[in-house]
């Protein structure tokens, strides 16, 4: 690969990560603190909330791991497995009399327990 001067983030993403994964319980990105949900158990504070959004839809869901994958020094990639709860529900996601989403994080759907279910963003997808 090197004789046909591929670019060397090429290279490293043809190689794949190594397997040396480091696992975080706590991340700052986007000017938010994301902590695990097991960091947090025992905290009067939750910072284990994330949000995203896709093709204008909002995904609400709870931050299990953060895992950091690194590509031998070309770069590192940080993902969020998280579980996400059930939108489609009203006994997952309803609103206020005030227009506030209501969560219900006792809903779960997208556990990763079944191979459609993704569990994984990036953490720069976060919010």
């Amino acid at each position: 690969m090197r004789d046909k001067n591929y670019d060397n983030d090429i290279i490293a993403l043809a190689r794949g990560p190594n397997n040396i994964v480091k696992k975080h319980s706590g991340f700052v990105i986007n000017g938010y603190r994301y902590h695990t949900k097991e960091r947090e158990m025992n905290r009067k504070t939750q910072n284990s909330g994330v949000l995203v959004e896709v093709d204008d839809e909002k995904y609400y869901g709870v931050l299990v791991d953060i895992i950091e994958l690194d590509y031998f020094g070309n770069f590192k990639v940080v993902l969020f497995h998280c579980d996400w709860i059930d939108i489609k529900s009203s006994r997952g996601l309803k609103k206020d009399s005030y227009g506030f989403n209501m969560i219900n994080f006792s809903q779960l759907i997208h556990t990763g327990q079944a191979l459609k279910d993704d569990p994984f963003i990036f953490s720069s997808q976060a919010k």
